[in-house]
């Protein structure tokens, strides 16, 4: 077992984000190929690490670190080889082991805004950049509609063979926008290359259906695509790497990406019903002449689907200048649209917008993806809930491991599950609805794995 230490300020660690650590750490275990039976390579490490500090542009993949906090008298039989520039008070014991992820992750806190000047995030995007959603997607982060305004990134863009001149026309762009944010960008048709050292996926591509295609055809292209791309997340992201599944049937996908990627957290591979949220916000707000800004607490439950089920039963409206707040079924008041038109809106959306555009929605995906992740990282505000596919632990009588939509809270990079709300009788049936698909469509992609095996 090697043993590593990063100093700092007590204040600084003590609220700071351990998974930038991990990650800051696994980069130098990285360079220097200090590994538990290579020793002799740790003297090594200590001369070359102060100098190399600069070069710590791109996190890597941690394999199994743990990580607990000492204080800097403590003594290390090794000493201290890794200092915070400012730091003088405190240690961060951190230990390459034998188990590959778990501890590592068991010890991760939570995201920081605070303490962005640490080190970048490098954001993996799989897309079709040629189509809409990535091409909309990464200016918005590039300007720090994801993580924030003062957050550096690096987008490594992956696209298919085919693509690459294309792929390479966006990274030009990218480059000539001069975004300050922007650190770096790969674009790559190499799935390894591309998922090496991610903090954030952003799972954006996949097999469209096409004209004569069986549902059955569709999951068998899409469980072969997320089976590979789970393989890479597994092998090269970093230890607490958080993935959201954007392409259809997404929480299938998801669920697929989990089965194959063990050793990321259950717990950081999601599905996006955003976009629906979003949507039914916005219906709302158009039936009560309301700003957008005021509705909140709508629910989209289960699958991002044509089953899925959009919420209003317990959602608010705020009045913007006394900060009231009342029910907005209540302002409503017609249970019959609420029921009916509201819910026709909310699913057959897409369907809509394809008729019109002739495309299908990008830019509304794009800022639904940067809603999803910045919620998660940063947090949801106080009192406030969002809808996001995560892996059901039997909350409302949902099926354990189905990715299903929930109205989650987050904090320090971890979302819940809001409990305790009542269910009628009609939301029941229609959240049973959408389970039951759900579970179709896993023992589908499950009967595909068998095929393909």
């Amino acid at each position: 077992m090697v043993s590593l230490f990063l100093q700092g300020k007590e204040n600084d660690y003590s609220d700071c984000d351990s998974f930038l650590l991990l990650n800051f750490v696994g980069k130098m275990i990285k360079l220097f190929k200090v590994k538990e039976k290579q020793r002799e390579n740790v003297e090594n490490a200590k001369k070359q690490t102060t100098a190399e500090l600069p070069l710590l542009k791109v996190l890597s993949r941690v394999h199994g670190l743990r990580l607990r906090f000492c204080h800097a008298a403590a003594e290390s039989s090794h000493g201290p080889i890794l200092r915070h520039p400012d730091g003088k008070d405190l240690e961060a014991h951190v230990e390459l082991c034998n188990k590959r992820r778990e501890e590592a992750c068991q010890s991760s806190r939570h995201w920081s805004r605070r303490h962005a000047h640490m080190a970048f995030f490098s954001i993996y995007i799989v897309n079709k950049f040629q189509r809409q959603i990535g091409y909309n997607l990464v200016p918005m982060i590039a300007r720090g509609l994801m993580l924030g305004p003062d957050q550096p990134v690096i987008l490594h863009m992956l696209d298919i063979e085919p693509a690459a001149e294309a792929l390479e026309a966006v990274k030009m762009e990218l480059a000539d926008s001069a975004f300050s944010l922007l650190k770096g960008v790969l674009a790559t048709t190499d799935v390894v290359e591309a998922c090496n050292g991610v903090d954030i996926a952003l799972m954006v591509g996949g097999f469209p259906r096409k004209d004569g295609m069986e549902r059955k055809d569709v999951m068998k292209k899409n469980v072969a695509i997320y089976k590979a791309q789970a393989s890479a997340l597994e092998q090269h992201a970093a230890a607490n790497c958080k993935v959201v599944v954007v392409a259809n049937p997404a929480n299938t996908n998801a669920l697929i990406l989990r089965e194959f990627a063990p050793s990321i957290p259950p717990k950081n591979i999601t599905c996006l019903t955003r976009l629906d949220h979003n949507r039914a916000l916005g219906q709302i707000s158009e039936k009560l002449n309301v700003p957008v800004s005021s509705v909140k607490n709508v629910i989209v439950w289960g699958n991002h689907s044509s089953t899925q089920y959009p919420d209003a039963n317990h959602a608010i409206i705020v009045d913007p200048g006394s900060g009231r707040e009342r029910s907005a079924r209540e302002m409503v008041a017609d249970d019959n649209w609420l029921k009916t038109e509201f819910q026709t809106i909310v699913r057959q959306r897409g369907a809509a917008i394809i008729k019109a555009r002739k495309l299908s929605s990008a830019l509304s995906a794009a800022s639904a993806v940067c809603d999803h992740m910045r919620d998660w990282i940063l947090g949801t505000p106080e009192g406030t809930w969002v809808s996001m596919g995560v892996c059901s632990d039997g909350s409302y009588g949902i099926e354990p491991g189905l990715l299903y939509s929930f109205p989650v809270t987050c904090r320090k990079g971890q979302w819940s599950i809001v409990q305790g709300l009542n269910i009628d009788e009609f939301s029941r049936a229609r959240m049973d609805a959408t389970a039951r698909e759900l579970a179709e469509e896993k023992l589908m992609a499950y009967s595909c794995l068998q095929v393909e095996k």
